[in-house]
């Protein structure tokens, strides 16, 4: 039974026009839905960036961008 699986197996790769069917695709459990990423530590930035002060830059330009967007909403309204 095994040879058989095994010439049925080289005849469809050999064949054209064939597409094989992944083998995730006969689970139950959905692709990559799995616990394997709970125990992961949270990211963290490389140092040079926070001694570079980049985070800052960002956070006051996404203030100035709030607070424009508020007063353009109070001024709408």
């Amino acid at each position: 039974m095994i040879v058989a699986k095994l010439q049925q197996k080289v005849n469809l790769k050999a064949s054209s026009n064939i597409v094989l069917v992944p083998q995730h695709w006969s689970f139950k459990r959905k692709y990559l839905q799995d616990k394997s990423g709970i125990g992961k530590l949270a990211w963290k930035l490389p140092d040079f960036i926070k001694r570079d002060g980049t985070m800052k830059v960002r956070r006051s330009l996404r203030e100035s961008k709030d607070k424009e967007s508020q007063d353009e909403e109070t001024n709408s309204t």
